[in-house]
């Protein structure tokens, strides 16, 4: 049941919806965010608006042919890996830089990367996460990224509901 209605671009150019791409994007901060069209696959309770960018972006399909920064690409891998790479404390979850982060997420991108290019990752990731996450710079463990426990990301992701079966694809 598809219906077909005239949407503006960014460039100005007007074409069918039933013919767009997976997202539209708007740029902010920066970085660019995006706004999908997708079906929950049975994940009640959870509806398209209730969640952030970077969760939009982790359950969409065919990630390499929507995302184009790299940063955003490894944001993505971050927020996947999150609760492997980083210990759970009272704050939430936490990777420190003593976490190795730059080895883990070069592993799991398959990249050799320096240390600007993780902060622009974990910079991308707390902008896409509406709060959720925050990267900070810790007197005593250097720069840390933090998802909040108090924060409805951090609900969905230790419940389980945006499980990477629920994503459909890989980054």
């Amino acid at each position: 049941m598809s219906s077909s209605k005239r949407i503006e671009t960014e460039q100005g150019s007007s074409r069918d919806e039933t013919e767009a791409t997976p997202c539209s994007t708007v740029r902010e901060r920066g970085f660019r965010r995006y706004k999908f069209n997708y079906s929950d696959n049975g994940n009640i309770g959870i509806q398209k608006h209730d969640l952030t960018p970077i969760e939009q972006l982790f359950r969409a399909e065919n990630l390499d042919e929507v995302i184009d920064p790299p940063s955003v690409r490894r944001a993505v891998s971050l927020f996947r890996n999150i609760s492997e790479w980083g210990s759970r404390t009272p704050k939430g979850i936490v990777v420190k830089s003593s976490d190795r982060p730059l080895q883990l997420l070069s592993a799991d991108r398959d990249e050799s990367l320096c240390w600007k290019q993780y902060y622009r990752a974990a910079e991308a990731l707390e902008s896409l996460s509406e709060g959720a996450f925050t990267f900070v710079n810790s007197s005593k463990h250097g720069k840390m990224l933090v998802l909040h426990e108090h924060s409805e990301t951090y609900q969905r992701l230790v419940s389980g509901a945006l499980s990477s079966s629920s994503a459909g694809a890989t980054v």
